[in-house]
């Protein structure tokens, strides 16, 4: 259960850089030494000030229009438009698990977007790690592929 657990910080901040492109506050944040620390052992190398005006194109490009690959809404990936049988199942969840989906977490992005269900799953693990499991299996996978 600990492993999980710590997967769950690793979900939030997944879900936090998918929800909006890296800026000087978040890159701060980031370089705080425990996080910045626990990121280096994973080998992932923080960008320097200079390269936040590129990174904000690239991530338009790649998360706010794409020309091809996944889209980051489960409901788009899976049926072809918003507010699908996916938005309504991530809905229900986190309305039974107690867990509010307020605009902070959500930043204006359906509510079966990717980042949006990695925060859902996150909350999940630290109630329930059967419910948690069993998110992942029926929402995560269209956007990080199968799990085991």
């Amino acid at each position: 259960m600990a492993a999980t657990k710590e997967l769950a910080g690793v979900g939030r901040l997944l879900g936090l850089i998918l929800l909006r492109e890296l800026d000087r506050e978040t890159l701060t944040a980031l370089e705080d030494p425990p996080l910045a620390a626990g990121l280096e052992a994973m080998g992932i190398e923080l960008p320097c000030e200079s390269l936040l005006e590129e990174l904000a194109a690239e991530y338009f490009q790649y998360f706010i229009s794409p020309e091809k690959g996944t889209p980051l809404v489960q409901s788009l990936h899976q049926g072809g438009s918003y507010e699908g049988t996916a938005a309504v199942e991530v809905r229900k969840v986190a309305e039974a698990a107690g867990v509010e989906l307020s605009e902070d977490h959500l930043r204006g992005a359906p509510i079966d977007h990717l980042a949006v269900e990695l925060f859902l799953w996150s909350e999940l693990v630290e109630r329930d790690e059967e419910a948690a499991e069993e998110f992942a299996r029926r929402h995560l996978s269209w956007g990080l592929g199968p799990l085991n």
